[in-house]
């Protein structure tokens, strides 16, 4: 860039110059997006993880005790 540019070379750098603003707005508006759509992403998946551990508890082993002998053991403490 810091040499002997023919005219014709220097006008190409100016189009890029002067259409750079447009092209950036573009990648920052499609980043902007893109972030939106990870956040929700991300949310949806913690909601998801957070539901599938509570099935599981279900199936916790403490479950299968009659709640009888659980109050017994409560009592005691």
């Amino acid at each position: 860039l810091r040499s002997n540019a023919m005219p014709a070379e220097l006008e190409s750098f100016r189009k890029i110059i002067d259409d750079a603003p447009d092209e950036l707005f573009r990648y920052a508006s499609e980043i902007s997006n893109l972030q939106t759509a990870l956040n929700r992403l991300v949310r949806e998946h913690a909601t998801l993880t957070a539901y599938v551990d509570g099935c599981r508890s279900l199936f916790s082993p403490i479950r299968r005790l009659p709640p009888e002998l659980l109050v017994a053991v409560f009592e005691m403490c």
